[in-house]
């Protein structure tokens, strides 16, 4: 009775229209009652019918309301202008309809039609078999859709809308979120604002779009338009067949392009076919390029930049190593800052430098700045054409000139340096040893702590010394220092010119004088000595 007290305010009407007096069987309620047909001693059928205008058919049908109607079995209509139609259908509500069996209608002008359709608010539509909308204006309308909040539309077969003003329009598709948009068959759409419009189709964030068949995007504002592409990160984009970007900003615009880090200066990215990127404001520019690290560039064809700062823009490029450079063609640069620019240089080594064609520089501050120059050890430098410096701080100035060992330089033309600090400046001279000189040209010296100063003078010995033109000095501290000079043996001296001096502490000292033995002595013009103390 107490539910019958308050139905006045779901009727419309009075409580007095009620007729809620006695409750006994002669009371005014019972009269009413029978009058309606509700309540008949011989009854088969039971009716709730209650209302101006309302009516019921079927098997225990309830219309309460002005004009509600309750056609089926246990149809139920609550509220003005209602109607229930089908067996088990519910409207409840004002001027909303329920038609199918099941069917259930909640909220003013709401709407379910179809078998075991359910809509729910105000407005809510649910139009075919099996549809449920829930929420103001939300509407349901293929089978197995599934329409959830305030203006939501599932509007293809098993289509889930979620959230306020969402949509989902492709089939077998999910919109989760305010405004979401799942519009591709079989997409997926989660976030305000998030669009998935192609066939399988993912988007994932605040305003995240997914455009393209199979594509992914995951994170706010990213995008996913390219064939098969993947963009993750906040403002992520990949635009092209198979692209993959991840990171914040990161762009990968190329077929098969990767871009995997955070982006923040313009230009950078994964911008060309199969380029990938790695790190922070890293460039991958060219095809096949490969570029890891922060602020690492490959912009070279099928070049590969692997460090901070490494740069590689030649074609088939190397640059390994924090501001590493290969700039040129299929040039190789591995190292703290190594630099190899010319068109197949090698530089290996931190600082190390290959500037020439074909050249190579390997060791810290190695360089090999000349056509096929050659550079090994640390600070080694081969600056001439062909011109080749090993080790540690060797230099090889001249062209074709060759220094070995610690210290050793080469600076004349087709000059041999070889030992620690020897020095061959002339060209075409040679020298060997620890600490020996060849300064002219021509100048050979075998021995350590040697000279040979004059053009094409020659020493073979420990300390020897040759400084006339064409002059030889052969033997521990031997000394030619005339032109045409020779002295050979140990302390031997040659200083006149065209002289011989032979033998241990031999000595000729005339103009083409000779001396022959030991200690022996020519001290004039064209003389001869022979023997120890001969003079």
């Amino acid at each position: 009775m107490a539910a019958l007290r308050n139905a006045h305010r779901i009727l419309g009407m009075k409580r007095d229209r009620l007729g809620l007096g006695a409750l006994g069987a002669g009371g005014s309620v019972a009269a009413l009652l029978v009058a309606l047909g509700v309540m008949a001693p011989q009854a088969a059928v039971a009716q709730a019918i209650f209302g101006p205008g309302s009516s019921g058919s079927g098997g225990n049908p309830t219309a309460i309301g002005n004009g509600a109607t309750a056609t089926g079995n246990n149809a139920t209509a609550l509220g003005t202008a209602t109607s229930a139609t089908g067996d088990g259908s519910i409207s409840i509500g004002y001027a909303n309809g329920s038609n199918g069996l099941n069917a259930i209608a909640i909220g003013v002008f709401s709407n379910a039609t179809g078998v075991n359709a359910l809509a729910v608010g105000g407005n809510a539509r649910a139009l075919v078999d099996g549809a449920s909308a829930f929420g103001v204006n939300s509407t349901a309308n293929s089978g197995g859709s599934l329409a959830l909040g305030n203006t939501s539309s599932a509007l293809a077969g098993n289509a889930t809308a979620i959230g306020i003003s969402s949509k989902a329009s492709g089939g077998n598709s999910i919109a989760a979120g305010a405004s979401a948009t799942a519009s591709g068959a079989s997409s997926s759409a989660f976030g305000p604002g998030a669009l998935a419009s192609a066939i399988q189709s993912t988007a994932l964030g605040y305003a995240a779009q997914s455009t393209a068949e199979n594509s992914v995007a995951v994170g706010s504002s990213s995008i996913a338009s390219g064939l098969g592409s993947v963009a993750m990160g906040l403002s992520a984009n990949s635009s092209n067949n198979s692209s993959i970007a991840i990171g914040w900003q990161s762009i990968s615009s190329a077929v098969n392009s990767i871009y995997l880090g955070a982006r923040t200066v313009a230009g950078t990215g994964a911008t060309a076919e199969s380029a990938i990127g790695i790190g922070t404001d890293v460039t991958a520019s060219a095809e096949d390029a490969l570029a890891m690290g922060r602020v690492s560039k490959a912009t070279g064809v099928r070049a590969i930049a692997i460090g901070t700062i490494a740069d590689a823009a030649g074609q088939g490029a190397v640059a390994v190593g924090p501001t590493a450079n290969a700039a040129g063609n299929f040039s190789l640069a591995t190292g703290n800052g190594a630099v190899s620019s010319g068109v197949g240089s090698v530089a290996s080594g931190s600082g190390a430098q290959g500037t020439g064609v074909s050249s190579t520089a390997v060791g810290n501050n190695a360089a090999a700045l000349a056509d096929n120059a050659t550079a090994s050890g640390a600070g080694a430098v081969a600056g001439g054409l062909n011109a080749a410096a090993v080790g540690a701080f060797t230099n090889a100035a001249g062209a074709n000139a060759s220094a070995f060992g610690n210290q050793a330089k080469a600076s004349g033309t087709n000059a041999l340096a070889a030992g620690y600090t020897t020095q061959a400046s002339g060209n075409n001279s040679a020298a060997v040893g620890v600490s020996s000189t060849a300064s002219a040209d021509g100048a050979m010296v075998l021995g350590n702590n040697s000279t040979a100063s004059a053009v094409n003078s020659v020493v073979v010995g420990t300390s020897g010394t040759a400084s006339g033109l064409n002059a030889i000095a052969i033997g521990t501290q031997a000394n030619a220092s005339a032109g045409a000079a020779t002295a050979i043996g140990g302390l031997s001296a040659a200083s006149g010119i065209g002289s011989l001096a032979i033998g241990d502490v031999a000595t000729a000292s005339g103009a083409r004088s000779t001396a022959l033995g030991a200690s022996s002595k020519a001290l004039a013009d064209s003389t001869v000595a022979l023997g120890d103390t001969n003079t």
